[in-house]
């Protein structure tokens, strides 16, 4: 089985690397496309063993300027596709796998060459609809429509789909990718006994919700409830957004319960912060799916989560606490997690943690590639 894996702007590495070198060791001849970034893809050279052609943007990732900079994908991205549609003929290509479209309409002028060469065509949908955008970019119907199937990360997004693509949608879950990471993890946890040690840690967007948990934090502190709680808050965001989770947490007088670092932070050190935390939060507004729960559970940490989208998917009760996005709810959840953690054991992990195998996961595309050539 040959296929190409495209990801062109290399939008979710976590997932692209582990499962094409996955997806190689099980027989199948994979090369994958995408863009090169200097703080992420470095560090997958170097983890993973698969076949990569950075072959997109290489001009364009280097301009600054946002407006100029997608003008210049938007004429070099043809150029590109055509000269994969070439190795496609030259390399005998069965399957075209696409994780994210970027300019749909040009996506499907390549897409149905592809199709009338004899190539199968999958995508990948990780959203139904991108953050913070209503409405699915012109042409994206077109290509749902025109691809063989489409792949949905939780159940919520492939309900999200007219009833006349349902057919075509398979949802297989996102699964711990993270297997090479935890493996060579290797570090000792180092907890204060005198403090409870929670973590939000990963890109820090509005829709995350994070001004909610300051809210809450403010709330059972009017209460003088869970003064033992330290809340650490790692990952990059827009300076608009931190500067005002910061001045909200300085304004509720709560930088005692609040640690605040907003810088990159490689997978590497989020395991690590995770690894040292006695439980995560997720206090999202709105989510279609995530790889964090896998993680917390392949460490065996418990995890607050917001009610939201295909979240309540990708987590067991037994080890979960489940709270509405909104901030009374939250401040309960933190009292009720803060007071059970230390009675969630290890082997409450494990049944999780075996249904969401990586190596499932990866059969389940495998099944899929195999029922369509």
């Amino acid at each position: 089985m040959k296929i190409f894996f495209v990801d062109p702007n290399n939008t979710t590495p976590r997932l692209n690397y582990p499962l094409v070198e996955s997806l190689y060791k099980k027989g199948i001849e994979i090369k994958f496309f995408t863009a090169w970034h200097q703080q992420k893809t470095a560090y997958y050279d170097k983890v993973y063993n698969a076949q990569v052609s950075y072959s997109f943007f290489s001009l364009s990732n280097k301009i600054k300027q946002p407006i100029l900079r997608k003008l210049c994908k938007l004429f070099s991205y043809p150029v590109t596709l055509n000269s994969i549609l070439k190795l496609v003929k030259k390399e005998k290509i069965q399957l075209v796998h696409f994780n994210w479209l970027i300019f749909p309409i040009i996506e499907l002028h390549f897409i149905r060459k592809l199709q009338t060469m004899g190539i199968k065509v999958v995508l990948t949908q990780h959203n139904y609809f991108q953050h913070n955008i209503t409405k699915l970019k012109y042409g994206e119907m077109a290509v749902f429509k025109q691809v063989d199937r489409i792949i949905c990360l939780s159940k919520y997004v492939a309900s999200l789909f007219p009833l006349e693509l349902q057919s075509k949608i398979i949802p297989i879950e996102h699964g711990n990718c993270f297997v090479k990471e935890l493996e060579e993890l290797g570090l000792e946890i180092d907890k204060s006994p005198s403090f409870i040690k929670a973590v939000f840690a990963g890109s820090i967007s509005h829709y995350k919700g994070l001004d909610l948990l300051v809210e809450a934090m403010a709330f059972l502190r009017s209460k003088k409830q869970l003064p033992n709680l330290k809340i650490k808050i790692i990952g990059q965001g827009s300076k608009k957004y931190t500067g005002y989770l910061k001045k909200l947490i300085v304004n509720q007088e709560l930088q005692n319960y609040f640690e605040f670092e907003n810088r990159f932070v490689s997978y590497k050190e989020m395991l690590s912060q995770i690894n040292q935390s006695d439980f995560g939060i997720m206090t999202y507004r709105s989510a279609t799916q995530s790889s964090l729960p896998y993680i917390f559970a392949s460490l065996y940490k418990p995890l607050l989560v917001t009610n939201v989208g295909g979240l309540p998917e990708q987590i067991d009760i037994t080890f979960t606490q489940l709270v509405e996005p909104e901030f009374v709810s939250i401040a309960k959840g933190l009292l009720e997690l803060s007071q059970k953690y230390k009675t969630i054991y290890k082997d409450d992990f494990e049944k999780f943690n075996t249904n969401t195998k990586w190596q499932s996961t990866v059969e389940k595309y495998i099944n899929i590639y195999r029922d369509i050539i």
